[in-house]
């Protein structure tokens, strides 16, 4: 399905969770939205009249809007510094599908829902390509990623500094705990298809994707992911969920006590106890009184990583949309920190960067009022020969500055490793 889907503009597959994929495109003449900062005007305007309305399925996504929402589009929903120029991609890309390819790893079938028009593309494309994930990757990296990202100088001296910034403003009072990040810049690969193929062979994640976003200048624009986390799955009646993740440790030979340690540890706990809260608080805004509720924490495996994570569930209350949730929530909490006004004030102050779509969300917002977002971690963009990779950590009071740049190194090795053809 996706070597037919490789000469197309807006496409993307979607993993939700290990069991299902959703591929959907763009139809011909159909809608885009493109936004930037520097545009003007509110994002949010163009998300309500790209949904047509429409009763839920039993499925996951038949039609509704495909896409990225980027870190620096959050200055229409909550107060954050003004964003760096230029970003990679735009800051929002969204586009209009009429139906989809839902796939079922449990039993290795396909459903084609949507329009008419949608499944008779669809049809021709399933036939006119060599199996649900298309042919063989055109280029593979190697093997076994290395230890270490090799793009150390200067970044590390300046993310440890940016730690300690960090702790003196949690040792004031100013704020409980914040998501500082760098960036590693290399040449796109030639097939970011195939990179992501292999990516997901080697590395899986819950909620992996590639998303082939509308032309830029003349040349294309790729979202490759490899992220474990949950932002938002919204029900059609109003049920909600986001599973923050806070607390990462290495995981294969020579890491047997990883988890144990992980699970153990104060530190890791108070952290996703704090970036729960926050969630909790956000989901408030928008939902039924009394339906807010958090699940207790878990360690689970996501490739070569153990992650703590943490359920946040409510109802939305009446009148609330998928709009209003992503009003109250965006930009994500766990890749903010608490409280979120004053972590958005560091990452300004402390990030050279632009973060652009990392950080932000990416996925499926469906007719028929659901959505599957995830926060955009483990990310790769891409425009044209250039790709950029961020990683970044979550610094709480005993934060230890060599502990933490070692922990975005073991965070973004196996992407870098994957997205970044050289540094």
């Amino acid at each position: 399905m996706l070597g037919a889907c490789r000469g197309l503009e807006a496409w993307g597959c979607l993993d939700l969770g290990p069991q299902t994929t959703v591929v959907t495109w763009r139809l011909p003449g159909g809608a885009t939205t493109v936004w930037r900062v520097e545009d003007g005007g509110d994002w949010r305007a163009a998300i309500r009249p790209g949904l047509r309305g429409g009763r839920s399925s039993g499925l996951p996504f038949r039609g509704g809007l495909m896409g990225w929402i980027g870190y620096e589009a959050g200055v229409v929903c909550e107060r954050m510094p003004a964003p760096r120029s230029p970003r990679l991609l735009p800051d929002v890309a969204l586009w209009r599908c009429d139906g989809a390819v839902v796939i079922d790893h449990r039993t290795d079938a396909w459903t084609v829902v949507g329009t008419p028009g949608f499944a008779d593309d669809a049809a021709a494309r399933i036939a006119a390509g060599s199996g649900v994930e298309g042919p063989p990757p055109t280029t593979r990296a190697p093997e076994a990623p290395p230890s270490g990202l090799p793009w150390r100088a200067p970044q590390d001296a300046r993310y440890r500094q940016g730690v300690r910034d960090a702790l003196d403003d949690i040792r004031a009072g100013r704020m409980y705990q914040v998501n500082l990040a760098w960036a590693a810049e290399g040449t796109a690969p030639e097939d970011p298809v195939g990179r992501w193929l292999t990516l997901r062979q080697q590395n899986p994640a819950r909620r992996g994707a590639l998303l082939r976003g509308p032309d830029q200048d003349g040349a294309p624009t790729w979202l490759l992911s490899n992220s474990p986390e949950l932002y938002l799955q919204l029900g059609p009646r109003g049920r909600v969920r986001s599973t923050p993740i806070k607390g990462t440790a290495r995981r294969g030979p020579g890491q047997a006590g990883a988890r144990t340690e992980l699970r153990d540890s104060d530190k890791e706990r108070a952290e996703l106890t704090m970036i729960a809260d926050l969630v909790r608080n956000d989901l408030g805004r928008v939902a039924r009184p009394g339906s807010v509720r958090a699940a207790p924490r878990r360690i689970g495996a996501c490739g070569d990583l153990w992650h703590a994570s943490q359920s946040v569930s409510a109802r939305l209350a009446p009148g609330s949309d998928v709009v209003d949730l992503l009003t109250a929530t965006f930009p994500p909490g766990s890749v903010t920190g608490a409280p979120k006004v004053a972590a958005m004030a560091r990452i300004g102050a402390t990030e050279t960067t632009p973060r652009g779509v990392y950080t932000g969300c990416y996925g499926l917002f469906g007719d028929d009022g659901s959505a599957s977002l995830a926060v955009a971690i483990r990310v790769a963009q891409i425009h044209g020969t250039r790709a950029l990779v961020h990683v970044g950590a979550g610094i709480v009071a005993d934060s230890d500055p060599d502990a933490e740049w070692a922990e975005t190194l073991a965070k973004g090795r196996v992407l870098a490793h994957h997205a970044l053809a050289a540094p």
